[in-house]
């Protein structure tokens, strides 16, 4: 009985030991954190005004420099930046789009982010 505990013991361990060195290269590839956006088609698909276009353009390079901190960062605190990163861009993008861009652009990101494996 002690030696079928012990090799159960044994064999949760080398699982666990084992599950923690996977590495999944599509998350631990910084280029996969970046998002890039054809303005134009941003633009035509938000119908921008130009001034809300520049705005929006920095907007996302701030993000991506964000994104671009996140990705070099390990574990719990690479998901928090990230999080992080997204929620100041909702933010700031809230306060530049009327409420159908808002809308618009949510759905186009969360769909970018999601498709990108950045968030889960």
């Amino acid at each position: 009985m002690k030696k079928i505990v012990l090799t159960a013991i044994a064999l949760m361990v080398m699982a666990v030991a084992s599950a923690q060195r996977v590495n999944n290269p599509a998350v631990n590839n910084p280029a996969n954190y970046e998002l890039t956006f054809d303005m134009r088609r941003l633009a035509v698909t938000l119908d921008l005004t130009a001034e809300q276009m520049d705005a929006v353009e920095a907007i996302t390079n701030q993000m991506n420099s964000q994104l671009a901190t996140a990705a070099t960062a390990r574990g719990h605190r690479r998901a928090a930046m990230m999080h992080g990163a997204i929620a100041t861009d909702m933010r700031n993008m809230r306060r530049v789009l009327n409420d159908s861009q808002f809308r618009t652009y949510a759905m186009l990101l969360g769909t970018t982010l999601q498709n990108r494996m950045v968030i889960r």
